[in-house]
């Protein structure tokens, strides 16, 4: 069967992602599609059209990308308002839902919606505008429900989305670019906002919020005491993941399961059997039951969220039921290929979307491996065939359902775990070999339970009792699953974190995937893919990186040894940016261990994040001065490194520690006495030696420090000096600077504001001196890679 929509959804897609390399100018694109259509109309006649028609569909793509990204109307919000934070008044509509429930208990849920922006206030005079705001409401609920299709008038602070400032974290404002968003709106009390209309979206999407909400409140009838397993349970069956616990999120994710929480084929399938069963049993002939089926898919797809999962899983079943209709046969490779066209002409921006290319991957996966390791699998578990069947015992035929069977869910799970490998590293920097073997557990529950939890949500309005039933039964099928995957989450090496792969290697892997099907041969790819990760993971790496993050609070260093097991972090940050900057940026570089983690400071900005450090990663010790401080946060840290069973070791003036073969650190500060009562005062300084090369590590050691250094004539000659805050006077700093004789000085600069807020006259003394000079709020986080004969720097921000 010829399949024509495959190669036309990779071209299309193809042309998105050139759209998205380069600022193309859209009337030039447009020109460019012109011409080409022409050529294409000019070769259509002679039967020689298949070049042009793909090199116009490439095109198309890069047009639909730019237009839907670059193409910003007069009045939109990005051209009224210049592109800073600001106050604003503003008046739209409510495009999304706000996640507001009437019998929501936690009266400080924090809700976030998008606004469609119709004008904003200036100068007193509203005028007329467009574009979207993404809004927050930070303070307690308001007083009146804020709900989709809410007309609104509300005086908010704008922001304009922060761009990733490390390696490894969320990109906030490129997402928000692709969806036309240049600004987000935080409202902080309750009577900055009022509603002027109610009910001015769409019928379809607000009568699926509301179906939402009747299914939420049906899928926690009895599971009220259970929080957990009713997060979960509304995760499986609506793709409702606010209320699932982190810890079992990320339980889920290191076995490679988390797309259980994902509206999918299976989700889309058992609704369309429902529906076609039913249909059939009032005798509606087979060829029309498309036509009442398809309105209630899409009914049932936009209620759980509408992610590209489940649209990709709607279009794939809305053609084969149209092909049922117009009696023509359906080939699986080829619907999802439509389905594919369909989403990315709806919004090009989805090709970028980790959900999008999950879900089609997966897809794929089944459709293109299944075919070739299955009859490997049954070859390989196949009874004796010289044996005639009367002769084999009834167990024995038994058996062999049961071997199918579960070689064809094997065939799935392998198909599927290798299919999403390179995405895997991509977007969550994991390999979770222990997925196969989890899938099998997850599966044939789940099978179960998606069934049993689509019955209880529409039984709840007529038989709560019925509900209340299937409730508890899925709560012995979800305990059951969990637990599963707890133990199967802590078997060693069941997961490991990897460095993100580039482009060019995942490219690459599924081009080996595709030699594979093509020539039948495994040992070319296996080859291919051991070629590329030797390739890209670089085997015995000998340069030390040194990376100094950029945090609103705080200094972390962190020392990226060669080897798996020697990795230093210097200071923790406070929690938020263990959470959000700090374990995101260690995934990223395919850190699963800490050698240690040095303390410098016993203050928040330094040792708050330390324990969340300690609880996501396995951290062998915790290394500090000893000297107390009088921030509250030094006594609970020392408390919870004691809860966590994580070492402490005291060191001072004089130690030194081997973190490798010709690397060390050596302690210059404090001594044996502290030098007064402040924190900033004590803080440590240490020197890393990797071979010949030096960093002076400073923290944020204050002027005082700095003197003293000088007056003990200290050792503390380095070409890469790195400094954090709390320097009033920095004519000790220069000083010290010109002393360790240093080319380049890296200053960690926090990105809030603060009294202690460096003075560029220092940066410029430093310039004048012929040193080259990186701020962190400037720059981002700063790389200093040491080599045997050199070192080079790289700012994350060019």
């Amino acid at each position: 069967m010829k399949r024509p929509l495959t190669g036309l959804a990779v071209v299309f897609a193809a042309g998105i992602f050139a759209g998205s390399l380069g600022d193309w100018p859209l009337a030039t694109l447009y020109l460019i599609a012109a011409g080409v259509l022409a050529v294409f109309l000019l070769l259509y006649r002679r039967g020689d059209s298949l070049t042009p028609l793909l090199a116009f569909v490439f095109v198309a793509g890069a047009v639909s990308y730019r237009h839907a990204t670059a193409h910003l109307p007069p009045h939109h919000l990005a051209r009224l308002l210049p592109g800073r934070d600001q106050n604003a008044t503003l008046r739209g509509v409510i495009i999304s839902d706000t996640g507001y429930r009437e019998e929501a208990e936690d009266e400080d849920d924090r809700l976030s919606f998008r606004l469609a922006v119709d004008a904003v206030q200036r100068d007193g005079a509203w005028l007329p505008a467009t574009g979207q705001v993404y809004v927050f409401v930070s303070a307690a609920r308001p007083a009146e429900s804020l709900r989709y299709g809410d007309r609104i008038e509300c005086t908010a602070l704008l922001r304009v989305p922060p761009v990733a400032r490390n390696p490894g974290t969320f990109d906030w404002r490129r997402w928000l670019h692709r969806h036309n968003i240049y600004f987000t709106a935080t409202l902080r009390q309750a009577d900055a906002c009022r509603v002027l209309e109610r009910d001015r979206g769409r019928r379809l999407i607000a009568l699926s919020l509301r179906l939402r909400e009747r299914f939420e409140r049906a899928l926690r009838r009895g599971l009220e005491n259970e929080p957990k397993l009713a997060g979960v349970l509304a995760g499986m069956v609506i793709g409702a993941r606010a209320e699932i616990p982190p810890d079992t999120y990320a339980t889920f994710q290191h076995t490679g399961v988390f797309h259980v929480f994902a509206i999918s084929g299976l989700h889309v399938g058992f609704v369309a059997a429902v529906v076609l069963v039913a249909l059939r049993l009032a005798r509606v002939p087979r060829r029309w039951t498309a036509v009442a089926a398809i309105p209630l898919l899409v009914l049932y797809v936009f209620a759980t969220g509408a992610r590209p999962g489940a649209m990709r899983a709607l279009v794939m079943v809305c053609v084969w039921l149209i092909g049922g209709l117009l009696v023509r046969p359906t080939d699986l490779l080829n619907t999802l290929a439509a389905a594919a066209l369909v989403i990315l002409a709806w919004d090009p921006a989805q090709l970028f979307d980790g959900g999008f290319l999950l879900s089609f991957a997966a897809v794929g996966s089944l459709i293109l491996l299944v075919p070739a390791i299955a009859p490997r699998l049954r070859a390989w578990t196949a009874p004796d065939p010289f044996l005639p069947r009367p002769l084999r015992s009834r167990w024995s035929l038994t058996l062999d359902k049961v071997r199918v069977r579960f070689v064809q869910l094997v065939s799935c799970s392998l198909a599927v775990s290798v299919g999403v490998l390179p995405l895997m590293a991509v977007y969550f920097n994991l390999f979770t070999p222990v997925s196969v073997v989890a899938n099998l557990w997850v599966i044939p529950l789940l099978g179960l339970i998606i069934p049993v939890g689509m019955v209880a949500m529409a039984a709840d309005a007529v038989w709560p009792w019925l509900t209340l039933t299937l409730n508890n039964a899925n709560y012995f099928l979800l305990g059951a699953m969990v637990r599963g995957v707890e133990w199967l989450g802590a078997l060693p090496w069941g997961h490991w974190f990897v460095q993100s792969p580039p482009a060019w290697w995942v490219a690459a892997f599924y081009a080996a995937g595709l030699v594979w099907l093509k020539i039948g041969r495994w040992w070319w790819p296996v080859a291919a893919a051991a070629l590329l990760s030797l390739a890209f993971w670089g085997g015995n790496r000998t340069a030390v990186d040194v990376t100094v993050l950029d945090l609103n609070q705080g200094t972390v260093v962190f020392l990226d040894l060669p080897g798996e097991r020697h990795d230093v972090l210097i200071d923790g940050g406070t929690r938020w940016n263990a959470e959000q900057q700090i374990v995101p940026f260690l995934r990223s570089r395919g850190v699963d261990r800490l050698a240690a983690v040095v303390v410098t400071r016993g203050d928040k900005a330094h040792v708050e994040g330390v324990a969340e450090l300690a609880r996501q990663i396995p951290v062998g010790e915790v290394v500090h001065s000893g000297w107390p401080t009088r921030s509250k946060y030094y006594e609970q840290w020392l408390a919870d490194m004691k809860t966590l069973a994580v070492p402490l070791r005291t060191v001072r003036a004089g130690a030194t520690w081997e973190l490798g073969r010709d690397i060390r650190l050596r302690v210059l500060h404090p001594g044996a006495q502290p030098l007064s009562g402040r924190s900033e005062d004590n803080t440590a300084v240490l020197m890393l030696e990797a071979g010949p090369q030096r960093v002076l590590l400073l923290g944020d050691a204050s002027e005082a420090v700095a003197r003293h250094l000088l007056h003990q004539q200290a050792d503390v000659r380095a070409p890469v000096l790195v400094k954090g805050e709390h320097t009033r006077d920095v004519a000790p700093l220069l000083e010290l600077a010109v002393t360790a004789r240093a080319a380049t000085v890296v200053h960690a600069v926090n990105t809030w504001p603060s009294r202690r807020y460096p003075r560029r006259e220092f940066g410029e003394a430093l310039r004048g001196r012929g040193i080259e000079y990186y701020r962190t709020d400037e720059a981002g986080a700063v790389t200093i890679r040491l080599n045997r004969d050199t070192f080079t720097v790289e700012p994350w921000l060019r």
